[in-house]
């Protein structure tokens, strides 16, 4: 498309009202403000209304985190919209930017593809304090998370947390075995739920004009509070590639990856990882999907290595003790465990428990095939953990299919 006729198509930016919103006062922090190692100018000061790169209209701020804030924007030039992801400036190498554009190179037919947020477009605009990297994305929903967060009890019917799981081995399907990707950061908050009706996305647009949200005024400089995008909720889509890597040769990974407490145990141990670390989150998603108690949680705040140790000992009160030779394998496990695979650690092992006695939310044949599954997921040795495509086939995640 040449210049003059992608001007001659661009449409108008809409206007949005400068008065009527609630205004908060400066001396309450909000949003990116109450991040420890804020500071003016890290965060781009993106307005509703701003038309960035003369195409991209900000519509409505939809989140914020330690790298970036989100925002739904009107492309003018083709009317549809998009997610801008606007990263603080002086960011060093964006691993996920090189992974996106990788996987986006792919153009694979491979069912779950579309089950991956690819990125459109990426660009730079300059602040205050630098430039900053903006991507820009496919609209989504909220998370997985946080709408099971609106659940009765916080947990999801056995039905719903399934269609989730499923929904991710599938992605990590394509994602391990075509792609040759390691996610790393697989929670339900990096799952978010597709939109499928694009026409609410007009309406958001139209209630932001109708009554403006609140936002917080310092001079110049304005910080909107953010809004959950609550549309018709379709499939869940895998997000956030920045903790990813590339694995052509599928080379074995060094490095301190996963949540804490979804966590692996050769990751707990320093210990070379592979593939096998996204079958361990899986594990402890659908746990934690279906029961309001997680398997493994933040022990101490204060201190990492007294964590470390208590989740370690959680694994072996739920799971058993662990291979000799898989321990043998770390330096690190010596702090842990003697020469015959006993317990030294610096806290003490809680009495043992069953997975049959922790779940709650199922019972009889429904419950069995569950236990099953998280079984094969939550193997001390990586290369026991079910495959991608043994967990798709699973009676636990095939239980409701009917077709896709």
């Amino acid at each position: 498309m040449s210049t003059s006729l992608a001007a001659h198509r661009r449409v108008s930016p809409k206007n949005f009202p400068q008065v009527g919103f609630e205004r908060i006062d400066e001396s309450v922090k909000v949003e990116e403000e109450t991040l420890p190692f804020y500071e003016e100018g890290l965060f781009y000061p993106a307005r509703i209304g701003e038309v960035i790169r003369d195409q991209y209209q900000i519509i409505a701020k939809l989140g914020y985190g330690a790298s970036s804030t989100t925002w739904l924007a009107l492309d003018l030039l083709t009317t549809r919209y998009f997610v801008l992801k606007v990263h603080i400036t002086h960011v060093p190498h964006l691993r996920e930017l090189e992974v996106l554009q990788y996987l986006k190179s792919l153009q694979s037919e491979h069912f779950a593809y579309e089950q991956i947020r690819l990125i459109e477009d990426h660009f730079t605009i300059q602040g205050s304090q630098g430039s900053h990297i903006v991507f820009v994305l496919p609209p989504l929903g909220v998370s997985v998370k946080l709408l099971q967060e609106l659940q009765p009890g916080g947990v999801y019917e056995e039905y719903h947390a399934v269609s989730a799981v499923e929904r991710t081995v599938l992605a990590l399907d394509f994602l391990h075995n075509e792609a040759n990707v390691i996610h790393t950061d697989i929670h339900a908050g990096n799952l978010l739920l597709g939109i499928t009706d694009e026409s609410q996305l007009a309406q958001f647009e139209e209630n932001e004009r109708i009554r403006p949200t609140a936002r917080k005024v310092i001079g110049d400089r304005v910080i909107h509070v953010s809004q959950m995008l609550m549309t018709a909720v379709g499939p869940p889509h895998l997000c956030d590639f920045g903790h990813a890597r590339i694995c052509p040769d599928r080379e074995l990974q060094t490095g301190l990856i996963m949540p804490t407490q979804y966590r692996a145990p050769e990751v707990l141990l320093d210990m070379q990882w592979d593939f096998a670390v996204d079958l361990w989150s899986i594990g402890v998603l659908a746990w934690e999907l279906l029961e309001p108690k997680g398997l493994f949680q933040i022990y101490n705040y204060n201190n990492s290595e007294i964590n470390e140790a208590f989740h370690l000992a959680h694994m072996v009160r739920i799971l058993g003790p662990p291979p000799l030779d898989f321990l043998q394998r770390s330096p690190k496990s010596q702090k842990y465990w003697d020469d015959a695979g006993d317990w030294k650690g610096v806290v003490p092992l809680p009495p043992p428990v069953t997975l049959e006695s922790l779940v709650t939310s199922l019972q009889g044949e429904k419950k069995d095939k569950f236990l099953d599954f998280i079984r094969g997921m939550l193997q001390w040795e990586p290369g026991k953990r079910t495959s991608t495509g043994d967990a798709w086939n699973h009676p636990w995640t095939s239980q409701f299919r009917s077709g896709l």
